[in-house]
């Protein structure tokens, strides 16, 4: 080798030597914040959403509901946006958007077509203020109420299935009197439930057969906005309802109950009626509780329904179809890249691989797939979180037969038997000289009064009144009307 060649081979070294490492790039991390429920530290979705996304997500707070809202005002008092944040409560949009705290997403719906196109003109409109849309929609659910009754009791008793109030009555009071539990003691209350004003509502067959729905909620009746409780059907099912609590036929401590302390009673054979999801009732883990005590106990839907010249029992879904949206921060608009990270996650997973992937975990070790058809395997009983991480929801029917297949009979008959009355308050924002929380919060009391008989039920037309006089009903109801005529609701 010559003095040259030496030399320059030498030279060549030195420069490999002094050339500084190149360092993988670090992926983009996105901030969630406001889930609603824990996700484990050893959640394998996120991860591997992130992996396919080559982004990094990281849950700020797994918070829900108002306590979620008070964090996030505080950061966004303390300018502290989460990238991309849950917002539970429509009403609160209006608010963020004043505060110019939330991300105008119209410039950039071109990077979600598939996001775009799977949601109607109307779910749009819900999160659009002053021509900019604030929000990414969910898919909504299908009807998870029912009536379940002890079909073991039913068939002790000889009865049939009720179809008028009567009938129910007449059966309620067989059932009182029978000691069917055979503890020798008359302490079952045939009717029984969790809370008045929510879809699960005790009373909801009452309301809905004479065609009406729950408290605090607004209907559209002869295309016309009618707070429910003020329509003249309220004051028919309030009266029946009546007849029922003072013949000892509905448990008196509904109101105070929940889930749990409703799930109890069932068990130890003090309830024979009760409305709910079939969510809370029929799957294994419920089922079990249920029969606790007793065996033998058969839990499923009533096979007839309540009907009236008015109206016929079943449940209520609001016309929101969707109550949780996510939203982002304004200062993803200085971020390109960020944003665009950050708009993935949602275009991935409104369809397809990713939408499979939020839904069901992993192929493989949650579940199997062939010919289109997946199959559950045990471990994804373990992703049982899995609903809050599902950020534009999800196609219901099919999740919920796939995941809960030995509920699928109760599923169907609760999507596409029960008949459904449609509420729309979630679609009205708050006017100005108007607090609906006061009275809503009002409106239960009292209901709550007249159920009890503590106030008469000649003083109800003076109770509708107040609604207007001391809460500005009639100002709401303009608001309404307007909105909802907007949103093509209102002819």
């Amino acid at each position: 080798m010559t003095k040259r060649s030496i030399v320059s081979l030498l030279l060549a070294l030195m420069m490999l030597l002094c050339i500084t490492p190149v360092l993988a790039e670090e992926p983009v991390t996105i901030h969630v914040y406001g889930l609603g429920a824990t996700i484990p530290e050893t959640d394998p979705v996120l991860p591997e959403l992130g992996n396919r996304l080559g982004l990094k997500i990281v849950v700020d707070t797994a918070a829900g509901g108002a306590d979620a809202a008070t964090g996030l005002m505080t950061r966004m008092m303390d300018n502290d946006i989460p990238d991309v944040f849950r917002v539970g409560d429509l009403n609160n949009l209006a608010v963020y958007h004043e505060s110019d705290a939330v991300l105008d997403l119209t410039p950039y719906l071109d990077q979600i077509p598939s996001v775009v196109a799977a949601f109607p003109e109307t779910d749009w409109a819900r999160l659009t203020i002053d021509g900019g849309i604030y929000g990414i929609p969910r898919r909504g659910e299908v009807n998870y109420m029912d009536y379940f009754i002890r079909k073991d009791w039913m068939e002790k008793l000889g009865a049939k299935y009720p179809t008028t109030f009567d009938e129910l009555y007449d059966l309620c009071v067989q059932v009182r009197d029978a000691d069917l539990d055979g503890n020798g003691v008359n302490d079952t209350y045939p009717i029984s439930g969790s809370k008045l004003e929510s879809r699960a509502g005790t009373l909801n067959m009452f309301f809905t057969a004479y065609g009406v729905t729950q408290p605090n909620t607004l209907m559209i009746k002869d295309n016309q906005a009618v707070w429910a409780c003020t329509d003249p059907a309220y004051k028919l099912a309030l009266t029946e309802i009546r007849r029922f609590m003072e013949a000892g036929l509905i448990d008196p401590e509904f109101v105070s109950m929940n889930e749990d302390t409703l799930r109890e009673k069932m068990s130890m054979g003090k309830v024979f009626l009760a409305n709910g999801g079939w969510c809370a009732f029929a799957k294994q883990a419920q089922q079990d509780v249920l029969k606790a005590v007793d065996a033998n106990a058969d839990w499923g839907h009533i096979e007839s329904n309540i009907v009236t010249e008015l109206g016929i029992s079943g449940a209520t879904h609001t016309a929101a179809n969707f109550s949780n949206v996510y939203s982002f921060s304004p200062d993803l608009a200085d971020d390109p890249e960020k944003l665009a990270a950050a708009l993935s996650i949602f275009e991935y997973t409104i369809s397809g691989e990713g939408d499979e992937l939020l839904c069901y975990g992993l192929e493989n070790v949650h579940y199997t797939k062939e010919n289109g058809v997946i199959t559950k395997l045990p471990a994804m009983n373990e992703l049982g979180y899995g609903w809050a991480i599902q950020f534009t929801g999800r196609n219901d029917m099919v999740y919920c037969m796939t995941k809960f297949a030995e509920c699928a009979d109760e599923i169907e008959h609760a999507a596409n038997e029960v008949p459904i009355l449609t509420h729309y308050e979630a679609l009205v924002s708050q006017p100005e000289g108007v607090n609906m929380a006061d009275l809503k919060a009002y409106e239960s009391e009292q209901l709550i009064a007249f159920i009890y008989g503590t106030r008469p039920m000649e003083e109800y037309d003076n109770f509708v009144q107040e609604l207007y006089n001391l809460y500005n009903l009639g100002a709401y109801l303009d608001a309404a009307t307007e909105t909802l005529t907007e949103l093509g609701y209102i002819k």
